[in-house]
């Protein structure tokens, strides 16, 4: 059961709204600020339900950061505006009336988005990890060349023959050659 905030304008429209969702599947709690997000971090998204823009904007940016879907039901004069401010993001605007089956839906597809936009970050930060070692292990073999004669090859093989007899990582043996030879 995927656990969803929501916060209305009212508390009439809250409970109406937390009572389907709890309905179709949901768990439901109750926001209040930026802070119950962090608190609560098996929130997968927070429905923001017909109040204005000022008390939803900052919220709804500290839960994508944390990867929590958004989605916002505006009012219609502030639709455009919400929209706006929401481009980009894989929020989901919506306007009354609205149609259950479809917020059902876009919250689905929302939550299911951003599972795969927090993955990709995830491999992404890996990624760049993986390249900066790169970078720094071939800084390290083009000081082993430059300072010792050796082939690329040999330095190659020095790097990681220290690594494996160390039992540490080729990053740990680049770094102490750079700071042997560049400083």
């Amino acid at each position: 059961m995927q656990k969803v905030a929501v916060r209305c304008a009212g508390r009439t429209a809250e409970k109406k709204l937390s009572d389907y969702l709890n309905e179709n599947g949901f768990s439901v709690s109750s926001v209040d600020s930026v802070a119950d997000f962090s608190e609560q971090t098996e929130i997968k998204a927070v429905i923001f339900g017909l109040l204005p823009i000022s008390e939803w904007a900052e919220s709804a940016n500290a839960a994508m950061k944390l990867h929590i879907a958004v989605v916002v039901i505006a009012k219609p004069e502030e639709k455009e505006q919400a929209e706006m401010l929401l481009s980009g993001t894989g929020a989901v605007v919506f306007t009354l009336p609205i149609r259950p089956e479809g917020l059902l839906q876009a919250l689905r597809t929302s939550i299911e988005m951003n599972e795969c936009v927090r993955r990709l970050n995830e491999e992404n930060e890996k990624l760049k990890i993986a390249l900066s070692d790169m970078k720094l292990i071939d800084r390290a073999k083009c000081a082993l060349i430059w300072y010792l004669g050796m082939t690329e090859k040999e330095s190659h093989r020095f790097i990681e023959k220290q690594a494996m007899d160390r039992r540490v990582s080729r990053r740990e043996i680049a770094t102490e050659i750079l700071k042997t030879y560049e400083s």
